[in-house]
């Protein structure tokens, strides 16, 4: 990894843009080419991670809707 690309730096650039946020706004935020935040989520780190943040979300939905299901 680059000096830039340390483990911490590539999960929050993933949330980011699990959130919605473009290459180009994380490429503003880390200083860097929205290419390069490209290159970023082709890492397989990144590509874990962010099934692991889709399994968490659907599961946390899941729940959500189980609640609202059971308390109507």
């Amino acid at each position: 990894m680059s000096k830039k690309l340390n483990p911490d730096s590539l999960y929050r650039a993933c949330r980011m843009v699990f959130q919605g946020n473009s290459f180009a706004k994380i490429g503003h935020e880390f200083e860097d080419r929205p290419g390069t935040i490209r290159n970023w989520s082709r890492r397989e780190k990144w590509k874990t991670f962010k099934e692991e943040l889709t399994e968490a979300t659907k599961a946390r939905e899941l729940e959500v809707f189980t609640m609202e299901a059971t308390t109507q």
